[in-house]
């Protein structure tokens, strides 16, 4: 259950709630009023409802945050399937420059043609 909480060394608020396994802490810098924790208690219900419609995305809410990194590719791969497949499977070609490529021949390379 997610919850708003008070970070006593400064008396901010800060989001506690899990995504996908993972327990996440999200600091504020709203100090604890009962209109910022309001504020903060609807953006939770916000954030609960996406997570049950399968919609949440954290950098979305959260985008400077170090859970983005970790968790986008998780949600690429959960909520697109197709997309994350395709950027799993990019193959990285390096440039090489046209001075290496003048002294390769084909002999070097069988079955590969190359165009300056």
């Amino acid at each position: 259950m997610a919850s708003v909480s008070i970070r006593k060394e400064s008396n901010t608020l800060y989001l506690d709630f899990r995504y996908m396994n993972t327990r996440c802490r999200e600091q504020t810098s709203f100090k604890n009023t009962i209109a910022n924790r309001r504020r903060l208690e609807k953006l939770l219900v916000t954030i609960e409802a996406e997570m049950l419609a399968g919609t949440f995305r954290y950098a979305k809410h959260f985008p400077d945050s170090k859970y983005v990194q970790k968790f986008s590719e998780k949600e690429l791969e959960l909520h697109d399937p197709l997309e994350w497949s395709n950027l799993r499977n990019q193959r990285v070609i390096p440039l090489l420059k046209s001075s290496f490529l003048n002294g390769l021949s084909a002999t070097k390379l069988p079955g590969v043609n190359l165009i300056p």
